[in-house]
């Protein structure tokens, strides 16, 4: 009898493992789509940035139509998709930009801080760290 109870707690276990297993990596890819997803969608913004940035310098920058109807996308997007620090960030940049107070690079550094978090599940970098392949004096910078 205990050798049969023995068969039967070993198979059950087994399907158990097997189940836990696949549930297991079934969240793990999705934790990386979702992941792979938020890098595109924060990386199209830091494009615009980027560009409307360049513009400063002479460059052309699309349409301003074009703009407003990809910032409210955007906004409607981080609304729905990111993780909250990322959406109060952002929420904080875009109320100081709308209210004309001069946002600072730590401002900035904040903000694209809370997008790497959230498109990677973390990360040790500081907003001086992120900010210092953009900006060349990055040591006169008051953070």
């Amino acid at each position: 009898m205990s050798i049969v109870l023995n068969v039967i707690f070993a198979f059950v276990t087994a399907a158990l493992s097997i189940a836990l297993k696949h549930q297991y990596d079934q969240r793990i890819m999705l934790e990386q789509r979702l992941y792979g997803d938020k890098k595109a969608f924060y990386g199209t913004y830091l494009e615009t940035l980027n560009e409307l940035l360049g513009r400063r310098k002479g460059k052309k920058f699309r349409s301003s139509r074009k703009l407003e109807k990809f910032m409210g996308k955007f906004k409607f997007m981080m609304m729905v998709q990111s993780s909250d620090d990322a959406y109060r960030s952002f929420a904080k940049f875009v109320q100081r930009s709308f209210k004309g107070e001069k946002t600072s690079p730590k401002d900035m550094g904040k903000l694209f801080l809370a997008f790497r978090e959230d498109a990677r599940g973390g990360t040790s970098l500081t907003p001086k760290e992120i900010l210092s392949t953009f900006i060349v004096d990055i040591d006169k910078v008051q953070f």
